[in-house]
């Protein structure tokens, strides 16, 4: 399950067709901060930047934060097991939303 920012929560394999398809594009991705937490069997990471392409064709530019939580198998390596994403937006004369 991936929690997207518009309150809507939609499964993994919905959220890579979106990219797989060509619906959902990004031409610019811009990071102004990453962290990673991890061990040997866990990790999360935190993404804030802005993101740029496009949505079912309409231009987007978006400032977001990502948080990625990330289980390790031997086999199989890292992988995801949940997402979340979340639009930022500056108040008027606010120039440090997000940190």
């Amino acid at each position: 399950m991936v929690h997207r920012p518009r309150r809507e929560s939609v499964p993994k394999q919905d959220d890579l067709s979106a990219h797989k398809t060509g619906h959902q594009v990004l031409s610019r991705v811009e990071e102004e901060e990453l962290r990673v937490l991890a061990t040997e069997h866990a990790g999360v990471t935190w993404f804030l930047g802005t993101l740029e392409g496009t949505v079912g064709g309409q231009p987007i530019t978006a400032r977001m934060r990502y948080t990625r939580t990330w289980t390790r198998a031997d086999r199989t390596g890292w992988k995801i097991i949940a997402a979340h994403a979340m639009f930022l937006i500056n108040e008027p004369g606010d120039d440090t939303n997000g940190h």
